[in-house]
C-alpha cells in the first residue's frame, strides 16, 4: 500500500491502540451480541486485543479486521443481494462491523447513557451499538475533558441507526463506524472520524456539518460515507470557516457518495484557516456539487466524479477563493453548466460521460469507462468506498471499479 498523501486521513487507516472500558456496574450485562466476549484486551477476545475469535463469531474474510480493530484493505465481499467492505463480515445475507467493547443495549440502554458513563471514566472506551433503529439524538461531549479517544461501532448502516448526532469537545477523538444517522450529524471544536456511514436530512440544513469553534481546532476526517442533503435548500455537506488564527480548520472527505438536494458540498465563512481536501468522490444529482464560498485557506479537489446537477457541478465564488484552489482530474457530465463564478478547467478533466452502474449502493463505473484509470495517483487514497485497495491505476470517483 502506498502512502497516503493526506496526513488527515491517516487517521482513517491508522491502527489505533487497544483501549480498556471501565467497569459500568457489577453486572457487565451480555457478551458480544454475536457471540465474542465484550473486553478489549486478553488473550480469546473478540475483535480489538488478543488472538482467538474474530469479535462476531466467525474468521474474517479477506483480511476484514486486524487484532485490534484496524482496517485492512481487500476485495470487498458479495453479500446476497448487496456488497459488504472488506473490513465487515458477511453472515446470513447482512454485512456487519466487528466490535468488543461496551454493549448498547445491555451495558446501557441507550447510546447517550453510555457515552455519558463512559466519559465520567477518564478513560479510551469503545461502544458496540447493537442493530436497531431508533430515533435517538446523541450529544457526545466529554464535559471534563480527560483527551481520550471514544469509538462507537455500528454493525452497518443498514442495521445500526439513531436520529441525530452532535460531537462537541472534550475527546481527543471520536470514531463513528457503521451507523445510519437520519437526522443530521453536526461537528464542533473538535476531531472526528467517520466511516461508513449514512448520514441525511431532510430539512433545509446540511446533513453533515462541520464547523469551527473559536480556540478550538476541527479535524474531521469522512471516508466512504452515503450523505444526502434533501429538501430545496438542503446541503449533504456543509464545511464553516469562520475563524481565523489561531483557531484552526482541517476536513478531509475520500471515498463518498453525495447525493440530493441543493448541493454536495457547500463551504462558508471568511475565515483562512481551512485545509479542505475532497478526492476521490462522487458527487451527483444536486443542483451544485460543489460551492466554495468567499474565504477558504488551502482547498483540493481531485479525482471526483461531478454529475447531473441542475445548475452547475462547480461555483466558485470569487477569485479570492480561487487562489487558494488546486484541482484536477475530475469528471465532469450530465450537468447543466460545469462551472459557475469563477470556476474553470484543470488538468486531466474527463467531459464524458463515465457509463455509470447504478445498480449497487454507490454507483460505480462500468468496464470500458473513460472514468477508469485516469485518476491522479498521487492524490488518491489508497482504498475506496469498499475499503478495497485502489492499485496502481486510479479511477475516478468513490468506488474503484472491479
Amino acid at each position: 500500500m502506498r502512502t497516503l498523501v493526506f496526513a488527515a486521513f491517516t487517521v482513517a487507516l491508522g491502527v489505533f491502540a487497544a483501549c480498556a472500558t471501565a467497569p459500568v456496574d457489577a453486572d457487565p450485562g451480555p457478551d458480544n451480541a454475536d457471540g465474542g466476549s465484550s473486553g478489549e484486551g486478553g488473550a480469546g477476545s473478540s475483535g480489538e486485543g488478543g488472538a482467538g475469535s474474530s469479535g462476531e463469531g466467525g474468521t474474517p474474510r479477506d483480511g476484514a479486521v486486524s487484532g485490534d480493530g484496524a482496517s485492512l484493505p481487500g476485495a470487498r465481499i458479495p453479500c446476497g443481494a448487496t456488497f459488504c467492505r472488506s473490513d465487515q463480515k458477511c453472515e446470513a445475507g447482512t454485512c456487519s462491523f466487528a466490535c468488543s467493547g461496551t454493549q448498547v443495549p445491555g451495558d446501557y440502554a441507550t447510546l447517550s447513557a453510555a457515552v455519558t458513563a463512559l466519559a465520567l471514566t477518564g478513560l479510551d472506551a469503545t461502544i458496540c451499538y447493537k442493530p436497531q433503529l431508533t430515533n435517538e439524538s446523541v450529544t457526545i461531549t466529554d464535559p471534563a475533558n480527560h483527551g481520550k479517544v471514544l469509538k462507537i461501532y455500528g454493525a452497518s448502516a443498514d442495521r445500526s441507526a439513531v436520529g441525530s448526532m452532535a460531537i462537541n469537545p472534550g475527546f481527543a477523538n471520536v470514531e463513528v463506524v457503521g451507523l445510519n444517522v437520519q437526522h443530521g450529524l453536526t461537528i464542533t471544536g473538535t476531531k472526528a472520524t467517520l466511516r461508513a456511514l449514512r448520514v441525511s436530512i431532510t430539512t433545509t440544513n446540511a446533513a453533515l456539518w462541520a464547523q469551527q469553534q473559536s480556540g478550538k481546532v476541527t479535524d474531521v476526517t469522512v471516508d466512504g460515507c452515503d450523505i444526502t442533503g434533501l429538501g430545496t435548500n438542503g446541503m449533504a455537506v456543509r464545511v464553516d470557516n469562520t475563524f481565523s488564527a489561531p483557531t484552526s480548520m482541517t476536513f478531509v472527505l475520500t471515498n463518498s457518495y453525495l447525493h440530493g438536494g441543493a448541493y454536495g458540498l457547500y463551504t462558508a465563512g471568511s475565515g483562512n484557516q481551512l485545509t479542505l481536501n475532497v478526492v476521490n468522490n462522487t458527487i451527483d444529482k444536486e443542483t451544485y456539487g460543489l460551492h466554495f464560498g468567499q474565504g477558504q485557506g488551502t482547498v483540493l479537489y481531485a479525482n471526483n466524479i461531478i454529475s447531473n446537477h441542475t445548475n452547475a457541478a462547480i461555483n466558485i465564488a470569487n477569485a479570492g477563493a480561487a487562489a487558494s484552489i488546486t484541482h484536477g482530474h475530475n469528471a465532469l457530465f450530465g450537468n447543466a453548466n460545469n462551472y459557475a463564478g469563477v470556476a474553470s478547467d484543470g488538468p486531466g478533466y474527463v467531459k464524458a460521460d463515465c457509463n455509470m452502474d447504478s445498480a449497487t449502493t454507490v454507483p460505480q463505473t462500468k468496464p470500458g469507462s473513460p472514468c477508469r484509470g485516469v485518476g491522479d495517483k498521487a492524490k488518491a487514497p489508497a482504498i475506496d468506498y469498499w475499503n478495497a485497495p485502489r492499485g496502481a491505476a486510479v479511477d475516478l470517483g468513490a468506488v474503484q471499479g472491479p
